[in-house]
């Protein structure tokens, strides 16, 4: 891991637009939960994403909750169905029911 990390490295790297500055984003949690009735959070690499984007997943998230598929389930559902959609890259999934 630490070998592949540092050799994103350097100038050569960021002449091809590889940048190691992380996209960090920041949520006041118990302010969005005290507005809604549960919550839904889910982390996935770009696989998921090549196929589907943010609305497709998180409206297959919500008719998986209503389904009364675990969270762990959900996730699974998910990588499958990014798979038979035909991704061309890994797929990995955390799905998180915020209750």
């Amino acid at each position: 891991r630490y070998a592949l990390s540092r050799s994103l490295e350097g100038p050569f790297a960021t002449s091809k637009g590889i940048v190691s500055e992380p996209d960090v984003s920041t949520i006041d949690l118990p302010a969005v939960l005290s507005e809604r009735e549960g919550g839904i959070v889910a982390i996935a690499s770009d696989g998921m994403f090549e196929v589907m984007d943010n609305e497709q997943v998180g409206r297959q998230l919500l008719e998986f909750r209503k389904k009364g598929l675990t969270a762990n389930d959900a996730a699974k559902q998910l990588c499958g169905l990014a798979l038979d959609r035909g991704t061309s890259d890994n797929v990995s999934v955390i799905v998180m029911y915020l209750d």
